[in-house]
């Protein structure tokens, strides 16, 4: 065999195996951490328990006692289900949404907020917790943890377009932090958002002042792909 057709037979077996590789690393889990982060909001609940008392109320006590039982079954189901249905690279924003969901929780071990807020933010993030808990129950094929969710602004029953749909996770509302806008303007208009618990409004386009009244969304907790929302437009 020549020198130039044993080039050729090397060149083409490396782009074989360059080929087969990436298709292989594109049908791996994602290496996420989401097992460690899980495990580290377990750990982390754990230690609030003993400290809650020193910043609850009497009168919130109970709630707050309440909403660490419920998030802590609420982990457990994530878990394993993870561990069951592993993350992929197209699910990162499962992964991101979980640990929003961790920093907002590091914000009761400041002293700069009310135990109000504080309780608010908690309830948020349990409210995220069980939703994503909710959606991992019924997803017992291991559907892609990715929903579609379609908004459509109304004023009075009437559709309203070209406005700005926006949205937060729950615990993260009211800080002003992580907000977020559908990529284009219109009713109705959509965007792909991993399961949880949201609030959603519409605004004109740039004009922060002008808003329709907040709405809390849950997405994914029926299981299903696709979620269908109709919000205020602003008045």
């Amino acid at each position: 065999m020549s020198r130039f057709k044993i080039a050729c037979v090397c060149a083409l077996a490396i782009l074989c195996l360059s080929y087969c590789s990436s298709k292989s690393v594109a049908q791996e889990p994602a290496k996420l951490n989401t097992t460690e982060l899980l495990k580290s909001m377990l750990s982390w609940f754990g230690e609030f328990k003993k400290d809650e008392l020193r910043w609850a109320k009497d009168d919130e006590k109970t709630v707050v006692r309440s909403l660490q039982e419920e998030s802590l079954k609420a982990i457990k189901t994530i878990d394993e289900a993870i561990r069951k249905n592993k993350l992929y690279e197209d699910e990162y924003l499962y992964a991101k949404s979980l640990q929003l969901d961790f920093d907002a929780l590091k914000l009761l071990q400041t002293g700069e907020l009310k135990s109000e807020a504080k309780v608010k933010i908690l309830q948020g993030v349990v409210d995220d917790l069980k939703a994503k808990a909710a959606f991992e129950a019924k997803n017992e094929k291991g559907e892609r943890r990715v929903i579609k969710v379609i908004a459509e602004t109304k004023r009075n029953g009437a559709v309203v377009k070209e406005l700005e749909v926006w949205y937060v996770p729950k615990g993260w509302d009211g800080t002003g932090k992580h907000e977020e806008k559908f990529p284009a303007n219109g009713s109705p208009s959509d965007h792909k958002l991993p399961p949880g618990a949201y609030m959603m409004w519409s605004q004109v386009p740039d004009v922060k002042e002008k808003t329709g009244e907040k709405k809390p969304v849950s997405v994914g907790e029926n299981g299903s792909s696709e979620t269908k929302i109709d919000l205020p437009a602003p008045k």
